[in-house]
């Protein structure tokens, strides 16, 4: 994968890059996700779609090792979707019930938030599946079937 807009050390003990190749993102969550590290993150995806106004954002998302993610990470997805139109693609992978469901209730309220962001998620069992998953949206994607 290609280097992420991010330093590094700005997400630790988490990780984001970016593979050119595939066009995904992908995160690797440790721990709790912060407000800081949130705000870190949709500061790098803001980055993309300033430089790619009209591609979809395509997001692997590993949670096996995720412990959490703050209120304050939470209020700042909800805002990002509130003020940007887009379309975005995430597929996660891995976590614990709790985490897995945190995750899932996030996702619906950034639909319910925002009238302008189409969103389409899965929840994986693997990340094989997760990838398989997010090609073939791309590959819908790119012919307009999706």
């Amino acid at each position: 994968m290609s280097a992420s807009p991010v330093h590094p050390s700005t997400l630790a003990p988490h990780e984001l890059s970016f593979s050119s190749d595939s066009e995904i993102f992908h995160i690797v969550a440790r721990g709790t996700l912060s407000g800081e590290h949130m705000a870190t993150i949709l500061a790098s995806l803001a980055e993309y779609r300033d430089n790619h106004p009209n591609a979809p954002l395509f997001l692997l998302v590993d949670l096996q090792k995720a412990t959490g993610i703050a209120p304050e990470a939470r209020l700042a997805v909800a805002n990002r979707a509130k003020q940007r139109p887009g379309v975005m693609f995430m597929a996660f992978s891995g976590g614990s019930l709790t985490v897995r469901t945190v995750v899932g209730l996030l996702v619906k309220a950034v639909g319910v938030a925002s009238k302008t962001y189409r969103l389409s998620t899965i929840m994986a069992s693997s990340e094989s599946e997760a990838r398989a998953w997010l090609d073939e949206h791309r590959r819908r994607y790119a012919a307009g079937q999706t």
